[in-house]
Protein backbone atom coordinates (compact mmCIF):
# COMPACT_ATOMS: atom_id res chain seq x y z
CA UNK A 1 0.00 0.00 0.00
CA UNK A 2 2.49 2.33 1.04
CA UNK A 3 4.72 1.85 -2.41
CA UNK A 4 1.22 1.98 -4.04
CA UNK A 5 0.60 5.67 -2.40
CA UNK A 6 4.00 6.64 -3.29
CA UNK A 7 3.50 5.75 -7.10
CA UNK A 8 0.73 7.96 -7.27
CA UNK A 9 2.03 10.98 -5.74
CA UNK A 10 5.74 10.88 -7.49
CA UNK A 11 4.71 10.13 -10.73
CA UNK A 12 1.71 12.56 -10.92
CA UNK A 13 4.27 15.03 -11.41
CA UNK A 14 5.80 13.57 -13.65
CA UNK A 15 9.35 15.71 -12.98
CA UNK A 16 10.30 16.35 -16.45
CA UNK A 17 9.61 12.57 -17.65
CA UNK A 18 7.42 11.36 -20.38
CA UNK A 19 4.44 9.32 -19.65
CA UNK A 20 5.21 6.18 -20.57
CA UNK A 21 2.55 3.03 -21.19
CA UNK A 22 3.88 -0.59 -20.68
CA UNK A 23 2.39 -3.86 -22.02
CA UNK A 24 3.80 -7.27 -22.00
CA UNK A 25 2.42 -10.02 -23.73
CA UNK A 26 3.09 -13.63 -24.13
CA UNK A 27 3.72 -13.70 -28.13
CA UNK A 28 7.46 -12.77 -29.24
CA UNK A 29 7.89 -10.06 -31.37
CA UNK A 30 8.00 -11.24 -34.79
CA UNK A 31 4.76 -12.27 -34.65
CA UNK A 32 4.08 -8.55 -34.20
CA UNK A 33 7.46 -7.22 -36.27
CA UNK A 34 5.29 -4.95 -39.10
CA UNK A 35 3.17 -3.60 -36.39
CA UNK A 36 5.87 -1.96 -34.29
CA UNK A 37 7.03 1.29 -35.57
CA UNK A 38 9.94 0.40 -33.65
CA UNK A 39 11.57 -3.00 -32.48
CA UNK A 40 14.05 -3.80 -30.10
CA UNK A 41 15.79 -7.05 -29.87
CA UNK A 42 18.70 -8.39 -27.69
CA UNK A 43 21.76 -10.47 -29.98
CA UNK A 44 24.96 -11.67 -27.88
CA UNK A 45 28.32 -11.88 -30.32
CA UNK A 46 27.58 -15.43 -31.94
CA UNK A 47 25.16 -13.21 -33.66
CA UNK A 48 27.17 -13.03 -37.13
CA UNK A 49 27.58 -16.62 -37.21
CA UNK A 50 23.96 -17.17 -36.48
CA UNK A 51 22.75 -14.72 -39.52
CA UNK A 52 24.90 -17.18 -41.50
CA UNK A 53 22.75 -19.97 -40.41
CA UNK A 54 19.60 -17.68 -40.60
CA UNK A 55 17.65 -20.10 -42.58
CA UNK A 56 16.96 -22.22 -39.26
CA UNK A 57 16.54 -19.29 -36.79
CA UNK A 58 12.52 -17.75 -37.29
CA UNK A 59 13.65 -14.22 -35.56
CA UNK A 60 16.42 -14.28 -38.24
CA UNK A 61 14.26 -14.97 -41.22
CA UNK A 62 11.58 -12.55 -40.01
CA UNK A 63 13.96 -9.76 -39.41
CA UNK A 64 15.90 -10.27 -42.92
CA UNK A 65 12.19 -10.51 -44.66
CA UNK A 66 10.74 -6.65 -42.71
CA UNK A 67 14.24 -5.84 -43.29
CA UNK A 68 16.20 -6.45 -46.36
CA UNK A 69 19.11 -4.08 -45.60
CA UNK A 70 19.77 -5.82 -42.66
CA UNK A 71 22.64 -8.36 -43.83
CA UNK A 72 24.48 -5.33 -46.10
CA UNK A 73 24.45 -3.11 -42.64
CA UNK A 74 25.51 -5.97 -40.51
CA UNK A 75 28.84 -6.23 -43.12
CA UNK A 76 29.26 -1.89 -43.62
CA UNK A 77 29.16 -1.17 -40.17
CA UNK A 78 31.40 -4.44 -38.47
CA UNK A 79 28.28 -5.30 -36.32
CA UNK A 80 28.90 -8.78 -34.36
CA UNK A 81 26.62 -8.44 -31.54
CA UNK A 82 29.40 -7.93 -28.91
CA UNK A 83 29.13 -6.02 -25.74
CA UNK A 84 28.01 -1.70 -26.41
CA UNK A 85 27.03 -1.87 -29.89
CA UNK A 86 23.91 -1.08 -31.42
CA UNK A 87 23.06 -1.76 -35.30
CA UNK A 88 19.92 0.48 -36.95
CA UNK A 89 18.03 -0.55 -39.35
CA UNK A 90 14.91 0.98 -41.30
CA UNK A 91 12.45 0.20 -44.23
CA UNK A 92 9.31 1.58 -44.74
CA UNK A 93 6.42 -0.95 -44.65
CA UNK A 94 3.00 -0.12 -44.95
CA UNK A 95 3.87 3.31 -46.29
CA UNK A 96 5.50 3.76 -42.64
CA UNK A 97 9.04 4.13 -41.56
CA UNK A 98 9.54 1.25 -39.16
CA UNK A 99 12.62 0.79 -37.34
CA UNK A 100 14.93 -2.23 -35.92
CA UNK A 101 17.07 -1.74 -33.28
CA UNK A 102 19.48 -4.85 -32.40
CA UNK A 103 21.52 -4.47 -29.32
CA UNK A 104 24.59 -6.38 -28.83
CA UNK A 105 25.03 -7.52 -25.35
CA UNK A 106 28.31 -9.53 -26.22
CA UNK A 107 29.18 -13.14 -24.26
CA UNK A 108 26.97 -14.83 -22.23
CA UNK A 109 29.47 -16.56 -20.26
CA UNK A 110 29.87 -13.41 -18.19
CA UNK A 111 28.60 -12.71 -14.41
CA UNK A 112 24.90 -12.33 -14.21
CA UNK A 113 25.27 -8.83 -13.15
CA UNK A 114 27.46 -7.88 -15.73
CA UNK A 115 24.96 -9.08 -18.72
CA UNK A 116 22.33 -7.45 -16.77
CA UNK A 117 24.14 -4.20 -16.97
CA UNK A 118 25.19 -4.20 -20.66
CA UNK A 119 21.52 -5.03 -21.07
CA UNK A 120 19.63 -2.15 -19.76
CA UNK A 121 22.97 -0.02 -20.85
CA UNK A 122 21.77 -1.18 -24.15
CA UNK A 123 18.27 -0.54 -24.17
CA UNK A 124 18.61 2.66 -22.73
CA UNK A 125 20.18 3.80 -25.82
CA UNK A 126 17.58 1.94 -27.88
CA UNK A 127 15.45 4.12 -26.33
CA UNK A 128 17.13 7.38 -26.91
CA UNK A 129 17.05 6.54 -30.40
CA UNK A 130 13.20 5.51 -30.75
CA UNK A 131 12.73 9.09 -28.98
CA UNK A 132 14.74 10.75 -31.41
CA UNK A 133 12.72 9.63 -34.42
CA UNK A 134 9.51 10.08 -32.02
CA UNK A 135 8.16 6.57 -32.81
CA UNK A 136 5.73 5.74 -30.26
CA UNK A 137 4.35 2.03 -30.89
CA UNK A 138 7.86 -0.08 -29.37
CA UNK A 139 8.29 -3.33 -28.98
CA UNK A 140 11.14 -5.46 -27.49
CA UNK A 141 12.09 -9.24 -27.03
CA UNK A 142 12.28 -10.29 -23.29
CA UNK A 143 15.76 -12.58 -23.79
CA UNK A 144 15.11 -16.00 -22.42
CA UNK A 145 16.22 -15.09 -18.13
CA UNK A 146 17.16 -18.92 -17.26
CA UNK A 147 20.38 -18.60 -20.19
CA UNK A 148 21.40 -15.56 -17.63
CA UNK A 149 20.63 -17.47 -14.09
CA UNK A 150 17.86 -15.05 -13.94
CA UNK A 151 13.93 -15.35 -13.20
CA UNK A 152 11.73 -14.16 -15.77
CA UNK A 153 10.10 -11.57 -12.94
CA UNK A 154 13.60 -10.43 -11.79
CA UNK A 155 14.70 -9.67 -15.60
CA UNK A 156 11.35 -8.35 -16.42
CA UNK A 157 11.73 -5.94 -13.57
CA UNK A 158 14.67 -4.51 -14.66
CA UNK A 159 13.71 -3.80 -18.24
CA UNK A 160 10.61 -2.22 -17.17
CA UNK A 161 12.22 -0.12 -14.58
CA UNK A 162 15.08 1.18 -16.80
CA UNK A 163 12.52 2.32 -19.52
CA UNK A 164 10.92 4.29 -16.40
CA UNK A 165 14.41 5.59 -15.77
CA UNK A 166 15.64 6.20 -18.83
CA UNK A 167 12.72 8.76 -18.99
CA UNK A 168 13.69 10.88 -16.88
CA UNK A 169 15.10 14.43 -17.38
CA UNK A 170 15.45 17.60 -15.50
CA UNK A 171 13.69 20.30 -16.85
CA UNK A 172 13.58 22.55 -13.54
CA UNK A 173 15.32 25.75 -15.08
CA UNK A 174 14.05 25.07 -18.61
CA UNK A 175 12.35 27.93 -20.42
CA UNK A 176 10.00 25.33 -22.12
CA UNK A 177 8.88 22.82 -19.04
CA UNK A 178 6.24 21.25 -21.49
CA UNK A 179 9.17 20.64 -24.34
CA UNK A 180 8.84 16.34 -25.25
CA UNK A 181 5.93 15.64 -22.85
CA UNK A 182 3.64 15.12 -25.56
CA UNK A 183 6.13 12.32 -26.43
CA UNK A 184 4.24 9.22 -24.69
CA UNK A 185 5.52 5.86 -26.24
CA UNK A 186 4.22 2.65 -25.81
CA UNK A 187 6.36 -0.04 -24.94
CA UNK A 188 5.17 -3.93 -25.13
CA UNK A 189 7.56 -6.57 -24.30
CA UNK A 190 7.44 -9.77 -25.95
CA UNK A 191 8.39 -13.07 -25.06
CA UNK A 192 7.22 -12.85 -21.24
CA UNK A 193 5.16 -15.48 -19.57
CA UNK A 194 1.49 -15.66 -19.29
CA UNK A 195 1.11 -15.15 -15.92
CA UNK A 196 -0.88 -12.23 -14.39
CA UNK A 197 2.14 -11.69 -12.02
CA UNK A 198 3.87 -10.50 -14.46
CA UNK A 199 1.69 -7.33 -14.53
CA UNK A 200 2.42 -6.82 -11.12
CA UNK A 201 6.48 -6.75 -11.75
CA UNK A 202 5.36 -4.17 -14.33
CA UNK A 203 3.65 -2.20 -11.96
CA UNK A 204 6.42 -2.34 -8.74
CA UNK A 205 8.85 -1.14 -11.65
CA UNK A 206 6.94 2.22 -12.41
CA UNK A 207 6.62 2.58 -8.59
CA UNK A 208 11.00 2.08 -8.07
CA UNK A 209 11.57 4.00 -10.87
CA UNK A 210 9.28 7.08 -10.50
CA UNK A 211 10.64 6.53 -6.95
CA UNK A 212 14.17 6.90 -8.39
CA UNK A 213 13.25 10.24 -10.55
CA UNK A 214 11.70 11.96 -8.00
CA UNK A 215 15.10 11.40 -5.95
CA UNK A 216 17.47 12.32 -9.30
CA UNK A 217 15.17 15.24 -9.37
CA UNK A 218 15.98 16.23 -5.85
CA UNK A 219 19.56 15.65 -6.36
CA UNK A 220 19.60 17.46 -9.47
CA UNK A 221 18.71 20.90 -7.16
CA UNK A 222 21.22 23.29 -7.08
CA UNK A 223 22.34 23.66 -3.18
CA UNK A 224 20.64 27.43 -3.41
CA UNK A 225 17.13 25.74 -4.49
CA UNK A 226 17.49 22.61 -2.33
CA UNK A 227 19.68 23.35 1.25
CA UNK A 228 20.23 20.68 3.63
CA UNK A 229 17.28 22.00 5.79
CA UNK A 230 15.19 21.78 2.78
CA UNK A 231 15.99 18.24 2.03
CA UNK A 232 15.54 17.43 5.65
CA UNK A 233 11.82 19.06 6.05
CA UNK A 234 11.19 17.61 2.11
CA UNK A 235 12.01 13.76 3.67
CA UNK A 236 9.81 14.40 6.99
CA UNK A 237 7.01 15.45 5.16
CA UNK A 238 7.05 12.17 3.10
CA UNK A 239 7.46 10.36 6.21
CA UNK A 240 4.81 11.18 8.10
CA UNK A 241 2.38 11.63 4.68
CA UNK A 242 2.97 7.78 4.62
CA UNK A 243 3.92 7.04 8.42
CA UNK A 244 7.13 5.14 7.92
CA UNK A 245 8.90 7.35 10.11
CA UNK A 246 7.96 8.92 13.55
CA UNK A 247 9.51 11.98 14.28
CA UNK A 248 10.20 13.18 17.87
CA UNK A 249 11.89 16.62 18.87
CA UNK A 250 13.96 16.58 15.20
CA UNK A 251 15.03 12.79 16.25
CA UNK A 252 14.40 10.34 13.92
CA UNK A 253 13.26 6.88 14.82
CA UNK A 254 12.11 4.11 13.11
CA UNK A 255 13.63 4.66 9.66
Amino acid sequence: LFLKKVFETFYAFKLGAFMIIIHVAQQPLITYLDQQECSIAFVNDQFAQQLANASIDTALISYRTSFPALDALVVQQEFTGKRGQLLHVTNYITNTLKHLLLVGIGSDKRPVHEQLETMRRGLARALDCAKRYKRINIGCAVPDAATMGMTPDALLRQLALLVHMNSYEFKQFKTDKKEGTDYTPTITFYNVADDSTMLDVVKQAEIIGAAINKTRHLADLPANHLTPTDLAQEAQALAKQYGIVEVKDELVVNF
